[in-house]
Parts: C-alpha cells; structure tokens; sequence
C-alpha cells in the first residue's frame, strides 16, 4: 500500500488490484453512492499487512466504516478460505471481524464498522471477471464460448474467465482490454440481479 494515502472519506473500500478500482468507482457512480475512498492493497497477499497500516494512515481517526473485497480464486472451499483469511486480517489489525459474508458488523461506540465482500459470489469460486460475465446476454456468452472452443491452444482453467473478458471486450466498437475501463464506460449491465448483493453492501455505507 503506498504511504501517500491519505484517508479523505469516513467510509473506505479496500480492494487487491487497479481493476477492482476503476470497477468499484464505476458501480459506486451508478449507485449513486458518494463520500468513499477506494484503497488498492496491490495484491491479495498483502491485506493482512495492509489492512493493519490503515491505523496508520493520516486522519484515519475519521474512518467508521470499512469493506475489504477480494477474489475467492480457484480451489475446493475457495470462497469461505479468502473469507476467513480477510476475518484474520481484521483480527489481527484489532477491527471487529463480521461472521458472514456481505454482512456488517453490530454498531458499537467508537468502534468502526467492517464487512467483508468476496468476488464473485459467496460459495463461489472465481473472481471478479467470473461476477462480470454473469452480467453479458446469454446469446453473446456462447459466441464467445464458441470462439474459445475453435481455437487450437486452450487457457489454463483458472484463466478462462479472463480469456471470456477479453473475447468479449475485444468485440466492442472501441476494444479495450481492461475490466475496470470497460466499467466506467458501462459495458457490464449493472441493473443485471448478479450485483445485487454487492449492491445492498455498498448501499449501506
């Protein structure tokens, strides 16, 4: 986490990467949601030193509310296993850790508030690409499926996801090749039901 920050907001996201962050500016403008300061932790292995340095950070004092958000990844128990690990990290900073996912914890005098919100879905596996293509019309999920299926060299499993985004960015009239940019200009359907749970988080804020 870089040491410039400055906390600007009572209410802050923390998040592993720069895609996560354009993603979450875009979706918080559609939600109409202002007043929150988005915190790129720059990979998901740092959260627990990173989230633990946040007491450290200038006019932190003002903070009442934080969300951590990171990928599930690949793997048996996936979800619940970056859950747990984002719990350790709060736990170990001295926030008071939720029980569920998208859950907030209870409201206590003078103690900040903290939810934990893992991509794409809880008891799923996944990322954050994963979450985006639920959003893409049936018709144009099995183009882009087919072209993958046609071509002779095939990405790993855990890859794929990112291989779709890709197809399907590529496709557009002005191609870009990152998640977060297509966000802000509103490729992925944010009306689509698949955001409703992250949207009922971050309306809370």
């Amino acid at each position: 986490m870089a040491d410039k920050i400055i906390i600007q907001h009572k209410n802050i996201i923390c998040v592993e990467g720069k895609d996560e962050v354009a993603f979450l500016e875009a979706f918080l403008e559609y939600c109409g949601i202002q007043n929150v300061q988005i915190i790129n932790f720059q990979g998901k292995d740092n959260f627990k030193k990173s989230t633990e340095n946040l007491l450290f950070l200038p006019n932190f004092e003002i903070v009442e509310k934080i969300i951590l958000i990171r990928d599930a990844d690949f793997g048996e128990n996936a979800s619940e296993n970056a859950f747990k690990s984002l719990q350790n990290a709060l736990s170990k900073a001295g926030f008071p850790c939720p029980i569920k996912q998208k859950q907030w914890t209870e409201n206590a005098t003078n103690k900040i508030q903290t939810a934990i919100y893992i991509m794409p879905n809880e008891g799923a596996e996944g990322m954050l690409e994963n979450l985006c293509l639920e959003s893409i019309k049936p018709e144009q999920m099995k183009c882009i499926e087919m072209y993958l299926a046609c071509m002779p060299e095939k990405p790993d499993n855990k890859n794929i996801p990112k291989a779709k985004i890709q197809v399907f960015l590529a496709a557009k009239k002005e191609p870009i090749y990152s998640l977060g940019t297509a966000a802000k200009r509103k490729f992925w359907d944010f009306e689509n039901n698949i955001f409703q749970d992250l949207k009922n988080l971050l309306k809370n804020l």
